[in-house]
């Protein structure tokens, strides 16, 4: 089992309100760990970082990080065997060090989220019940035309990690999603830890979130997000033909969104992992009647 451990997040002034709970979660961690780790802040624009690092029970260093994601140079240097990821707004839960079990055989490990409000209430139990979520996960093609693998739920071995694979481009919002489908395009492979990992924050200002809006003007941005991320990652035959659907997709709901509005709240309203709804759209596009 690999032994030693940096937990990575990247903080922004957007989840200061969250910072207690983040401490608890690494406090909590750090507990079921038996050992301290060394933390990465990757600081994307919160003010006075080191007020935070004298509230973590670890070692911790601040790199900057601005616009770029997770300070992936810092944790490719870092003296350790396993890279722990957690927003900075959510939380780590005890179970995420089932993450160094998954990586005995695996460069890539993900659990299950619990998904919580502003408050910290659970909302539900699990993210991934009910998504056919895979126990193991290896190439690119099974984050084609959706995501499980984000920066809450997974950790990988620093060994795994390559010039390629931490620059991410600036600024995009799915950054997550390129990484780990780089890792994967690179030979990666990934294992399913048992349980949930961390507790995973629905407020106004995630990018994404666990229940997305089927709402037609924002779905019509998710689809520009996919479309951006495609844009990002090496063309292939399959990414271009992901690219069409969505696109397809996107014209169809600009033009009748009034038609589209009780379909979208239908496959929206179903299990499954980051973006799958837009997957399940551009299905029922291609279906009589729509």
């Amino acid at each position: 089992m690999p032994t030693s451990v940096a937990i990575c997040t990247s903080i922004f002034e957007a989840a200061r309100p969250f910072a207690p709970a983040y401490i608890l979660g690494i406090q909590d961690f750090v507990s079921a760990l038996g050992s301290a780790p060394r933390i990465i802040l990757a600081n994307d624009g919160f003010a006075d970082p080191q007020q935070l690092r004298r509230g973590l029970p670890a070692v911790s260093q601040v790199v900057d990080a601005s616009g770029r994601g997770i300070g992936g140079e810092a944790a490719m240097a870092a003296e350790c065997d396993v890279i722990v990821f957690c927003d900075f707004d959510d939380r780590l839960l005890p179970g995420a060090v089932g993450h160094l079990d998954a990586l005995d055989d695996a460069d890539i490990s993900y659990g299950d989220l619990e998904l919580i409000d502003t408050g910290g209430n659970v909302l539900a139990q699990s993210f991934f019940g009910g998504a056919g979520i895979p126990n193991e996960a290896k190439g690119p093609e099974v984050l084609l035309n959706r995501n499980f693998l984000g920066f809450s739920n997974t950790a990988v071995r620093r060994s795994a990690l390559t010039p390629a694979v931490i620059d991410i481009p600036d600024a995009l919002p799915t950054a997550d999603w390129w990484f780990f489908s780089m890792m994967l395009e690179a030979g990666a492979t990934a294992r399913r830890c048992s349980g949930a990992v961390a507790q995973y924050r629905q407020h106004g200002a995630n990018t994404l979130g666990g229940r997305p809006s089927p709402a037609p003007e924002a779905v019509l941005v998710r689809c520009r997000l996919f479309l951006t991320l495609l844009a990002a990652l090496p063309a292939n035959p399959a990414r271009d033909l992901a690219r069409c659907r969505v696109a397809r997709l996107a014209d169809a709901i600009a033009q009748r969104p009034e038609h589209w509005a009780p379909i979208l709240r239908q496959v929206y309203n179903q299990p499954g992992a980051w973006f799958d709804e837009l997957d399940r759209a551009a299905t029922r596009m291609c279906s009589p009647g729509s």
